[in-house]
């Protein structure tokens, strides 16, 4: 039986898990939820968005740990009904795992009957997902979420702080949220009852300078592959330090830089690859 379950972890959740924690790093909340049932034959789930009836599909699978050993159950409802059948998670006390934020404790399917699970959560909400994770030591990236006001003359509250992974309930309303990355990552969205808005983040990295004590000012900026043009991300008047930095990989970098005593800028194009650490000679 133990055989069966190590290969059964093999074949179906451990890629997932090793997504979740080799590739991707997130957090789960666990929202309201009511089940219903229904006779038929063989065993389903489906799980709904009780506000608008839609159905959630993706990443939908069962936890069960034993000990100090986990296995369970990926499953692949039906684009239309968001219906999935399940084989090997029956009478059994399982975590259910949500479109990579929401989790369910302690959760038991019955035989021969469709378990719809209702998310009645009447809270929009946000996961920050950080993705092309090598090292995982880049972590404590701040993340401010504002309210968006209509009205510019009024100013946004500050609706929560964190860092990230981040999964965050919000009311029904527009916000704001910076990412306080180097170039800082912002966008807008709209909260609505059990939506969830998933954004993936690139695990920033590290940029140093080997000749630091060679420079009196640097000044960075990212390219931005839409609008075909640079913005300014960073700046730096030295003191005599140059503490790293993390900034976003997958980003072309332009440094322009000042040695002491001299008052023209030099100027150094770089690519950040993800999971390297770009310390750098500036001539």
């Amino acid at each position: 039986m133990k055989m069966q379950k190590c290969v059964f972890l093999t074949c179906s959740i451990l890629l997932a898990l090793f997504s979740a924690n080799a590739q991707e790093v997130r957090r789960y909340i666990q929202p309201e939820y009511k089940m219903r049932y229904r006779d038929t034959v063989g065993t389903f789930l489906q799980v709904q968005n009780y506000f608008d009836r839609t159905y959630y599909t993706k990443e939908i699978y069962f936890r069960i740990k034993e000990g100090d050993e986990y296995y369970g159950e990926s499953l692949s409802p039906d684009s239309t009904n968001g219906l999935s059948k399940v084989v090997r998670t029956i009478h059994k006390k399982a975590d259910l795992r949500i479109n990579k934020c929401f989790e369910i404790k302690d959760i038991i399917i019955q035989e021969n009957k469709i378990n719809r699970v209702e998310i009645r959560e009447e809270t929009g909400t946000l996961s920050l997902i950080m993705v092309d994770v090598e090292r995982y030591d880049t972590a404590n990236i701040p993340v401010i979420i504002l309210t968006k006001e209509k009205d510019k003359k009024k100013k946004a509250d500050t609706i929560a702080l964190g860092t990230l992974p981040l999964t965050q309930s919000l009311p029904t309303g527009s916000y704001k949220v910076l990412i306080k990355t180097i170039p800082e990552y912002v966008f807008t969205f709209y909260s609505k009852p059990a939506i969830v808005k998933l954004k993936y983040i690139r695990e920033p990295v590290f940029f140093d300078i080997k000749n630091e004590k060679e420079l009196a000012e640097i000044r960075i900026e990212a390219y931005n592959y839409y609008k075909k043009k640079y913005y300014k991300c960073y700046n730096k008047v030295f003191d005599g330090s140059f503490d790293k930095i993390k900034i976003l990989p997958k980003v072309l970098y332009k440094v322009q830089y000042r040695k002491i005593g001299k008052r023209k800028f030099k100027k150094k194009v770089f690519y950040a690859g993800a999971g390297k650490f770009h310390n750098r000679l500036l001539p």
